[in-house]
């Protein structure tokens, strides 16, 4: 019996740094949120005016982007976007399609679950769909459950609604 061991892009990454947002850091969050909106969707407005200017979006109203670094280049981000004092939302999670299954959205996804508990959050949420199977599943084992909003999303693409308590 032959064994084989996983495709290089099935192992975790040995070494990966997480970094949070600087400037010259925004072009990696457009350019990794633009490729796998664009594969599965449209980009809306509301994701232009992220992509335009994510300091003035997410960092000055009180959140965080996050970003993974591997083999020497940005393949990751993941957004804490502040929702109030107790609330966050875990948003524009992405990760480049060659680093995928290789455990770099779980560490994003925590970074940005602890990044909201240290702020004093007790609640996050995600926007999703319900084609991301893969974000799904991965939602589900870091405690997820889903929820009903009171206001529509200001994505058209969001139809599956998830909360954590913190």
């Amino acid at each position: 019996m032959t064994r084989h061991s996983p495709a290089p892009s099935c192992q975790p990454v040995q070494s990966l740094e997480i970094l949070s947002y600087s400037d010259d850091l925004a072009p990696a969050f457009e350019r990794l949120n633009r490729t796998w909106i664009e594969a599965y969707f449209q980009v809306e407005p509301t994701d232009e005016a992220l992509f335009r200017n994510p300091r003035a979006a997410l960092i000055e109203p009180g959140g965080e982007v996050f970003f993974a670094k591997a083999d020497g280049q940005i393949v990751g981000t993941c957004a804490a976007q502040s929702l109030g004092p107790a609330e966050w939302e875990l948003a524009k999670l992405a990760v480049a399609p060659e680093f995928q299954g290789r455990g770099i959205a779980r560490r994003l996804c925590e970074t940005v679950i602890d990044h909201a508990r240290a702020k004093g959050g007790r609640r996050i949420l995600i926007e999703t769909n319900s084609r991301l199977k893969p974000a799904l599943n991965l939602y589900e084992q870091l405690g997820f459950t889903p929820y009903t909003p009171s206001t529509p999303s200001p994505f058209n693409r969001a139809d599956v609604f998830l909360e954590k308590p913190l």
